[in-house]
Order: C-alpha cells, then sequence, then structure tokens
C-alpha cells in the first residue's frame, strides 16, 4: 500500500469538529456577586455559607467551599491574592473560588470533601457533545491529588454531611499527573456526551479515600493529625461541540457524472472564514471566504486539477475566538 493510498483510507471518514465560543456555565469566571464575602465558609451546627455570595454558586454539601475576591485586602481570609488557603492571583478578572478536594482527620474520620455546584445558562441536549474544562491550582496542604471531577445531572444533588457523594456519575479532568502548581493555574478540560435535560453541575473529588491517588508534599504533621489539600479554581466553562460534516466524505469524484461532484459543506454564525486547498507539493489551488463552501475540482482560474491527496487548512471566527483546522482530502475523477 503506497502513502497516498494510506492517507485516503484513514480520513474517508474524517469529520471536523469545533467548539462554539458561547459559555453555558452561569458565572463561570466566579466574577459576579452580590456582597463582598467577609471570610470563609462555615460548615454546620453554625452555617455560614459565603460561597453564596458569588452568584450562581453554592456548596453541593455541608463542607465549606469558599469565595475569594480582590475586594478584601489580607489578612481577610479571603482576600486576593493572599488569603488563609494560600497566595493566587486570579486567573482573570478579580475573584475565584475554592475547596478542600481530600482530607485525612481524626474528627471527620478520613471522609471530608467539599463540592461546589453551579447552573448552566441552558439544559444541554440529549446525544450532543460538550466540551468543558477550568483553570486549577493547588493551595495549601500537605497533599496533591491527580484529577478533578465533575459531575453534569438535571437536579441539583446535594447530601447533609461531608463525606464523598456516592453513585454519582462524573467525568475525570486531569492532566496526566499530579496537580502540584502552586505559581500558575493548570488548565483541566474533558469532552461530555449529554444524556439530555442537564442543568447543574457539581465540582469536586467524587472518589472514596481508597480511591483517591494523593501525593505528599510536605512531611506528616504528627500534632494535627491531619492529610488535606486544597484548590483555587477559576474560569469554569461548557460550551456545545458543533460537528462540521462533509458531505461527501472528503473524497469526491468530479467528473461530470452527477455523483459526488462537488466538495461541499456550510458553516453557520462564524465570521472571517478562509478555506484553502494546496496540492501535494504546498501550491495553492484553490481559495474562498464563502460561509457556503464548495469545490468542484478546479483551481480558482478554472483549471481542473489532477487526481491525488490534496491539503487544506480551514479557518474561521466564532464569536471572539478564532479556529484553525487543518487535514487531507482525495480526489478521484
Amino acid at each position: 500500500m503506497n502513502r497516498f493510498t494510506f492517507i485516503f483510507l484513514f480520513f474517508v471518514t474524517f469529520r471536523l469538529y469545533s467548539q462554539s465560543g458561547a459559555n453555558l456555565v452561569y458565572n463561570g469566571d466566579f466574577e459576579i456577586y452580590d456582597t463582598c464575602p467577609t471570610n470563609v465558609s462555615i460548615v454546620p451546627p453554625v452555617l455560614d455559607p459565603q460561597i453564596e455570595h458569588c452568584l450562581g454558586w453554592k456548596s453541593a454539601a455541608w463542607g465549606s467551599s469558599d469565595f475569594f475576591n480582590s475586594c478584601q485586602v489580607f489578612p481577610n481570609p479571603v482576600a486576593v491574592p493572599k488569603n488563609t488557603a494560600g497566595y493566587q492571583w486570579p486567573q482573570n478578572g478579580e475573584g475565584y473560588c475554592g475547596f478542600g478536594l481530600y482530607l485525612i482527620s481524626q474528627s471527620t474520620s478520613g471522609h471530608y470533601r467539599e463540592y461546589i455546584q453551579g447552573n448552566l445558562t441552558q439544559t444541554f441536549e440529549e446525544g450532543k457533545t460538550y466540551k468543558f474544562g477550568t483553570y486549577i491550582s493547588k493551595a495549601h496542604g500537605e497533599l496533591s491529588i491527580s484529577k478533578l471531577g465533575v459531575s453534569f445531572s438535571s437536579t441539583a444533588i446535594t447530601q447533609n454531611d461531608w463525606k464523598p457523594f456516592n453513585n454519582v456519575p462524573y467525568t475525570v479532568l486531569t492532566n496526566g499527573g499530579f496537580l502540584n502548581d502552586t505559581a500558575n493555574w493548570v488548565l483541566l478540560e474533558a469532552e461530555y456526551i449529554a444524556t439530555g435535560g442537564e442543568k447543574y453541575i457539581t465540582i469536586g473529588n467524587f472518589s472514596d479515600s481508597l480511591s483517591t491517588d494523593t501525593f505528599r508534599v510536605v512531611p506528616y504533621d504528627v500534632d494535627t493529625h491531619d492529610d488535606a489539600c486544597y484548590y483555587y479554581i477559576d474560569g469554569f466553562y461548557a460550551s456545545e461541540k458543533e460537528e462540521l460534516i462533509i458531505e461527501n466524505n472528503w473524497i469526491f469524484t468530479p467528473n461530470g457524472d452527477g455523483i459526488n461532484d462537488l466538495l461541499y459543506f456550510k458553516l453557520e454564525n462564524k465570521t472571517n472564514i478562509s478555506f484553502t486547498i494546496f496540492n501535494r507539493w504546498g501550491v495553492k489551488v484553490f481559495e474562498t471566504k464563502k460561509s457556503e463552501i464548495s469545490w468542484d475540482g478546479r483551481t480558482t482560474a478554472g483549471i481542473e486539477t489532477s487526481d491525488g491527496v490534496y491539503y487544506f487548512v480551514l479557518s474561521f471566527q466564532q464569536g471572539t475566538k478564532e479556529k484553525t483546522i487543518k487535514g487531507f482530502m482525495q480526489l478521484m475523477r
């Protein structure tokens, strides 16, 4: 099998995907608040959920997830950048949230977790793929963990204790290693295929203590007998992953027989469109900037191209984001 035949077989079912620019998470950057937070959240029996000052967000369980904002200055415990959990500037804007993702403690029998829960601006549609992610940065604590869990649900999930959620479906966010970075924000991303009707997101560590991979950052404290890790989170987003499909599966035969004579697809809600085709020697043979993209196998000057594999570059702007997609196609007359 020669090289070009292999490329043809690989790309015969090739599909393009792009991410829509609209963030479906309400207040996903934690910037909108009703009043400036004054303290860390406090768990029952004295309940003071300060995180709820960050509109659209709350603790999903008794764990005291927190809201930090630069409207406070140190020594206030929820100031930015220096606060009771560590030191970090926001990934963008003025605020971020924080939560304890793992704690081995005598007082809680080793099962302490904190979760934050937010709202989607529109419900997910069944079968659609959504891309989501967040920035995370390690704050204080003796340990670090390797993954973050995100659950999408049609109803709010809550429980009146600080134990890990049981039997809750969730998607793992990870960068392949332990989340140790205290200086920088680390982007974690994943994809989710909706079952339909999801309206809420819950973020935290859904694994029990035995299933949670940990890495020790500082030695065990024999005085407190606690092992914990706390993280900041900022810039949470979720958006629909649009699918752009070439109708004739990236292989076409422009020989005038009325079958597969045209390479065609349409881009909607996009600007600054450019679709360029190059031959195997890198020479540009076709270019268009229209939203309805069609190619009949001729160059821009109207000359028929020869059989072979061609390279394309598709670029466009969705909202404020620019996207470029590259690939190959097969022309056979």
